[in-house]
């Protein structure tokens, strides 16, 4: 028989697990193009081993790929963490390679698999079954939590790791058993290789432990050792395979150097500019950003919500009371501690507002919110039960005109920001032609090669791949045979000394989903 908590949690997740991964061959409408990169990774690793520039089961991803565009970065090669390359792999020996297929693993994630680990969390960090349901909730319900969950992104492979270190943390703080601190070494040594603020964050949170285990007193020695001893392997694994891949580490500093911070010309040497990084920091405590319009950028999130609900702005000062009045041998400390600093990294790299590098902040505040829920439902006093019943009855009716939003206009909104090339129409178009010796891609079209990639993939018309060629100038084009195609943004000037001498015209104009002209598909004549 099934106690009444675990129906509970069972019903929750069973509706967030459903939500999450509703019509995720949808919405988003198209594939971003870091979504396309990391699906062409997976899919590669899935038949054949190898990443698509022949590496085999490769530790980190290097996204150069011998059939797309040739011309290097400024910063040499890009690399991505390896995690969600093999976990869309493992999506990809089930289902057939698609968008819903490869956003699957990322949507079970956050709709499965950490508010699971939020729910457990909270229980053994003692806040009751209704505080760890509310946690778990708060974590499903975050909007910002909710869209970066549905696109093929990494930003969310961090939150179970985090999730599952405040319940090994709590455990041996509460039974001294060496194992859990053990596992907790081993859980923040494995969540090293899911996103990449995770080099930053892991550690911190393995200091925090470290001192956690010094003020419970004895034995604390030995808990550090085991925690290390359980972390060591990842970065001894990291360093064997730098020591052959040597240009991982310089590329991937010198790639958020030149594209992801805010720079003056004295910084040049340094990864950020510190002075940009305490208005930075605090900026992501700003009510505006919180719970009015969240992220500024339209992919992460709608604009009709901040990161969180409305009701959260009630719970989380309840919550933040709570803890500082709780009186229990397992310290709450931690949990601060570590929603301190979530939005560290993403501030010294010179990031405002950008919640997906700061999304630690959205399991810790939903651990203090549950927390919070947790005190009012056990309180004596009714007004406090009825306080939390209306702060949990009123998030639905925000939350309603969100998934709306999402899921009608936010597509047409978040079309050109996603892909503004519509890679999908374009794909459909010129795989239809029986005949195509050769395909002309503009250096500027966002993520080309991937995205291109990708569709041909999906369509089963790889065969195009060793036909697609790369053009900055339209001179460079003057060479291709007859019935070649190019496909280019809608440039007028461009396109106008491409049809001047007859050799070529516009076969088309692409449309997005939002009847932008997103594209022109040229056809060589002569």
């Amino acid at each position: 028989m099934f106690s009444r908590p675990r129906v509970g949690l069972v019903f929750v997740l069973a509706v967030s697990t459903a939500l999450y991964v509703y019509g995720l061959d949808r919405a988003p409408v198209y594939l971003g193009g870091d979504e396309a990169h990391f699906a062409i990774g997976g899919y590669a690793i899935a038949k054949t081993g190898r990443n698509v520039n022949g590496d085999r089961l490769p530790l980190f991803f290097n996204l150069a790929d011998p059939l797309g565009d040739p011309v290097k970065m400024p910063w040499g090669d890009t690399w991505y963490h390896p995690m969600l390359f093999y976990l869309i792999a493992a999506a990809l020996k089930v289902r057939s390679f698609s968008e819903a297929a490869v956003r699957m693993p990322t949507a079970l994630i956050g709709g499965l698999v950490t508010p699971w680990l939020i729910y457990l969390a909270a229980r053994r960090m003692r806040f009751g079954v209704s505080g760890a349901l509310a946690a778990a909730i708060c974590v499903v319900l975050t909007p910002a939590h909710f869209i970066l969950s549905r696109e093929v992104l990494d930003y969310t492979l961090m939150l179970p790791f985090a999730a599952a270190w405040v319940w090994l943390l709590a455990d041996y703080l509460d039974t001294r058993r060496i194992r859990s601190a053990l596992a907790l070494g081993v859980v923040l040594g494995v969540g090293c290789f899911s996103y990449i603020a995770s080099w930053g964050v892991m550690p911190f949170l393995l200091a925090v432990s470290w001192l956690a285990f010094w003020r419970a007193g004895a034995g604390w020695p030995r808990a550090v050792f085991a925690s290390a001893a359980g972390l060591a392997p990842a970065p001894i694994i990291l360093i064997v395979w730098l020591s052959s891949h040597p240009a991982v580490l310089p590329d991937t500093l010198e790639r958020y150097r030149i594209l992801e911070t805010h720079r003056a010309p004295s910084d040049q040497g340094r990864l950020a500019n510190l002075g940009a990084a305490a208005p930075g920091y605090v900026s992501y405590f700003g009510w505006t950003f919180l719970f009015r319009v969240g992220a500024p950028n339209i992919t992460m999130a709608t604009g009709l919500t901040g990161v969180f609900l409305l009701p959260v702005a009630l719970l989380f000062p309840v919550g933040l009371f709570a803890l500082w009045r709780r009186r229990d041998p397992i310290p709450s400390w931690p949990i601060l501690a570590a929603l301190a600093f979530a939005p560290l990294p993403a501030a010294m790299s010179g990031h405002v507002d950008a919640i997906q590098r700061a999304l630690l902040m959205v399991p810790m505040v939903s651990l203090v919110v549950g927390a919070g829920f947790g005190a009012l439902w056990r309180s004596n006093v009714l007004w406090f039960r009825v306080g939390a019943i209306i702060a949990v009855a009123a998030a639905p009716l925000q939350l309603a005109p969100f998934i709306e939003d999402y899921f009608t206009f936010h597509r047409l909104r978040s079309a050109f920001y996603f892909d503004s090339v519509a890679f999908d129409s374009v794909t459909d178009h010129v795989t239809q032609i029986d005949r195509v010796p050769a395909v002309f891609l503009r250096r500027n079209l966002d993520s080309g090669g991937a995205r291109w990639r990708f569709h041909l993939t999906k369509a089963g018309r790889q065969d195009l791949l060793a036909r697609t060629f790369y053009f900055s100038d339209p001179g460079e084009t003057a060479a291709a045979p007859v019935d070649s195609r190019i496909v280019m943004y809608i440039e007028n000037d461009a396109i106008a000394a491409l049809k001047a001498d007859g050799a070529w015209e516009v076969e088309t104009i692409v449309r997005d989903v939002d009847q932008r002209e997103a594209a022109a598909i040229l056809r060589k004549l002569r």
